[in-house]
């Protein structure tokens, strides 16, 4: 038995009877082409390629990549990948129509990997990927609560999100310390705001929300270095509330905020 890596955040899904309840949330069939991020010794891997989908499982650990093409050197409609996911592009999957993708994502990597497939927006129609449970709780929160976030706007720009069921400690070999949550994102064919025009404003929704108490009208002339007049005309442009706080914020009125500072041109 192939033991998990520490230093690569392995947790192994040990129950085939839990993997089969979220491979049936992806629902696999012959025509599909599947991403696995993350296969590990395979436990998922072996229900998706007895579907007939044509299954991509990349891996970062050799050891495992090694050990899912020997054990399924049969299986034609497997394609063993040893890659960083955050090396990968996903645009070299061959594939007519937009892919599934499903993992269980290692905690310490859980944002960049959901940063990066939903840069790959156009490649995904959508994604069953078991995070750990308080970042379920971020990316699915509601405005004004206390775990609406930034990560909350950035995935909610390019998908709906999910939390279909939490999977205990206990499912997973070593135990994490934490509970986890299986989400599904389904995505958008065009995010709501531009991802170019995403860029720009990211950071400055990340600083936003680093001051979460303070009024978005002064967080707007601290992190910009404006006036008050300028920033209470742009926040006016864009039909929000000086007085608004950043989780009070929509991300509907992130995307008017976004047009706004484009407008008057400002540089951020």
């Amino acid at each position: 038995m192939l033991k998990p890596k520490k230093s690569l955040g392995q947790n192994f899904l040990k129950s085939k009877k839990t993997a089969q309840r979220i491979v049936d949330l992806l629902d696999p069939h012959a025509d599909d082409v599947i991403l696995e991020i993350g296969p590990g010794t395979g436990v998922m891997t072996e229900i998706l390629i007895e579907s007939g989908a044509k299954v991509y499982a990349v891996d970062i650990d050799q050891r495992m990549i090694n050990f899912l093409a020997q054990k399924y050197a049969r299986a034609r409609n497997l394609e063993a990948v040893h890659s960083d996911i955050m090396d990968y592009d996903f645009d070299q999957i061959e594939s007519k129509e937009r892919i599934k993708v499903i993992g269980n994502l290692p905690y310490h990597m859980t944002s960049p990997i959901l940063e990066k497939i939903c840069y790959f927006h156009h490649k995904i129609d959508f994604a069953i990927l078991t995070v750990q449970k308080e970042v379920a709780a971020r990316i699915t929160a509601e405005v004004g609560s206390s775990d609406y976030s930034a990560l909350t706007i950035f995935i909610n720009n390019y998908c709906n999100a999910e939390v279909m069921f939490d999977l205990g400690r206990k499912q997973f070999h070593p135990p994490p310390e934490v509970t986890s949550s299986v989400i599904r994102l389904d995505f958008f064919k065009k995010p709501l705001i531009d991802p170019g025009r995403y860029l720009l404003i990211r950071d400055l929704i990340k600083k936003l929300f680093s001051q979460r108490r303070k009024k978005v009208v002064n967080s707007l002339m601290n992190r910009l270095n404006m006036s008050r007049e300028k920033a209470q005309e742009i926040l006016d442009d864009a039909s929000i509330d000086k007085n608004n706080r950043p989780q009070n914020i929509s991300l509907e009125e992130y995307v008017r905020l976004a047009d706004a500072l484009y407008k008057y041109d400002v540089e951020l």
